[in-house]
């Protein structure tokens, strides 16, 4: 079955809510094969450009992992059709950043894997840009479903 979650709904199915939430849609989401294809654009007028860097402002690294552990929450959600009010990032085994992400640039996250163990969830997620370069990777841990 394929999902398609506009940004209304991710928020429906999101804990995270602005000005913390880093997906905007999901434009694919595969329960049978439990992969997903989000998107998110960081706006120009988010506060943290004004810091990060002054003059060349670049998407902080934590909020890409947390764009990608969000966009595997909502993964867990629907493939194990649970709530996420009790779902937690409690490990983040590897990052490596490619490229800076910049204002107003859209990037896609995905999964490439995910590995159940036990009550803990090991996802490999990527994230791209719009001509599908790699940008960033990471291994995370999460808890869902507790």
């Amino acid at each position: 079955m394929l999902i398609k979650l506009d940004e209304s709904q991710v928020g429906e199915v999101l804990p995270q809510k602005y000005p913390f939430r880093f997906i905007k849609a999901v434009e694919r989401l595969d329960v049978e094969n439990k992969s997903i294809l989000a998107e998110q654009i960081y706006p120009h007028d988010e506060a943290f450009f004004k810091g990060h860097f002054p003059g060349d402002p670049v998407v902080p690294g934590v909020l890409l992992i947390e764009s990608m552990a969000q966009a595997a929450l909502i993964l867990l959600s629907k493939t194990l059709e649970i709530e996420l009010n009790q779902a937690y990032l409690v490990k983040v085994k590897d990052a490596t950043f490619y490229k800076p992400v910049v204002p107003d640039q859209k990037v896609w996250i995905q999964n490439v894997e995910l590995i159940s163990k036990g009550k803990f969830w090991e996802v490999g997620m990527q994230v791209k840009s719009d001509t599908g370069k790699k940008i960033a990777k990471s291994k995370l841990i999460l808890q869902a479903g507790v």
